[in-house]
């Protein structure tokens, strides 16, 4: 990408005049940072360097925002936005380039090495046996008269249900723990994606005239089309309707919102706790809290960047980025200065060690970290 074009790109987004073409350009651009391209290589080279790169994004933030007469408090957040999004972009170059070392990286004390999640889930039987996924090969893990259970090359668990005329309901439980993600395909189709921290908890077949399971923590679904079955998922604090369509559903209770994000088709969401519900299109997001209940516009690609592989906040507070890291790393956060509200543009991928995802963030010098043994610690 040339010089002048990434200008271009930049000043779009800061002023939020990107057009859904350019956004795919540049997060196309900022995506090559996360994988090992040679053509990357080769364009810092281009571009003088990773010294000249960086200074070419300091002065193209430099004159398109710090030069603007605008309000204090509108300049100041849409620097601090552009400074976190130059140091994902500059560092992102750092850590993908083993040619090109940064001159001045952000120290982190620790004590052990602490790596990113995995593929790991306990299934919960209906007789309340459990089946540590992670630890068994391919093939058959349950096979009776009334069901087969099977892992896949891929790792996803398979339900197959084998005496139609079963009446009884047992129900199963796939949980992940901090550090783990798993995929399964239940009996009627249904392929749900499961985040760190989370459980579906579903029969092993659906008999009646709807198909409900039950969430905690978050996961992707694509739902099988049956329109006689409505398909319902439960999280404390809403009920997701749907015929067959996909979504996503963020239920951590820490987050202290619930965020159903929808791709295809359409789906009502009823809270809980007032009943109301609403009706979503795609590219909609519901949020719902203790005290509000609202519709928005989505970014797609935050939402369901989890299940591709990366980290992307797009203007997020710390505290929201900081449970996500605590989830997938299986680590504690303890804040010992009031830095939970602070916002960070980034988009990393989740397979690098935490030390990497924390320079990124302590790269902005808006906030420091220090490991003790699995205790993150968040400072000023």
């Amino acid at each position: 990408m040339q010089k002048d074009r990434l200008s271009y790109l930049l000043n779009q987004y800061i002023n939020k005049r990107l057009s859904d073409t350019e956004q795919e350009e540049l997060d196309n651009w900022y995506h090559s940072l996360n994988t090992n391209n040679e053509e990357l290589d080769l364009w810092v080279s281009e571009m003088g360097g990773q010294e000249n790169l960086t200074d070419f994004l300091n002065t193209s933030f430099r004159h398109n925002y710090l030069s603007k007469k605008k309000s204090k408090i509108f300049t100041l957040q849409r620097i601090s936005i552009a400074a976190s999004l130059l140091a994902f972009l500059s560092f992102g170059i750092y850590f993908l380039n083993n040619k090109i070392k940064p001159a001045t990286k952000l120290p982190i004390a620790k004590t052990i090495e602490i790596l990113p999640g995995k593929e790991q889930a306990v299934l919960t039987l209906a007789n309340g046996s459990t089946i540590y996924l992670d630890e068994r090969s391919i093939g058959e893990l349950v096979d009776n008269t009334d069901l087969k259970i099977s892992k896949r090359n891929n790792g996803e668990i398979f339900y197959e249900t084998k005496n139609s005329r079963q009446k009884n309901i047992g129900y199963n439980m796939v949980s992940t723990p901090k550090g783990g993600k798993f995929q399964i395909v239940l009996s009627d189709g249904t392929h749900v994606w499961l985040n760190a921290a989370s459980s579906l908890k579903y029969p092993v077949k659906f008999t009646t005239s709807e198909r409900k399971v039950e969430l905690t923590g978050e996961a992707y679904f694509e739902v099988a089309h049956n329109k006689s079955s409505p398909f319902k998922v439960l999280t404390n604090a809403q009920v997701v309707n749907v015929l067959g369509t996909h979504f996503n559903i963020n239920a951590y209770q820490d987050d202290q919102a619930t965020r159903t994000t929808l791709f295809e088709g359409s789906v009502s969401v009823k809270s809980q706790l007032s009943n109301k519900s609403k009706v979503l299109t795609p590219g909609n997001q519901a949020v719902l809290s203790e005290n509000t209940f609202n519709i928005q516009n989505a970014d797609l690609k935050e939402a369901i960047a989890w299940k591709e592989g990366f980290f992307k906040f797009n203007d997020l507070e710390l505290h929201l980025i900081m449970n996500q890291i605590a989830r997938w790393y299986d680590v504690e956060v303890v804040y010992q200065s009031d830095v939970k509200n602070k916002r960070f543009v980034g988009y990393i991928s989740r397979a690098k060690n935490i030390n990497e995802i924390l320079n990124l963030l302590q790269a902005t010098k808006s906030v420091k970290f220090k490991i003790e043994g699995r205790k993150v610690i968040v400072m000023t």
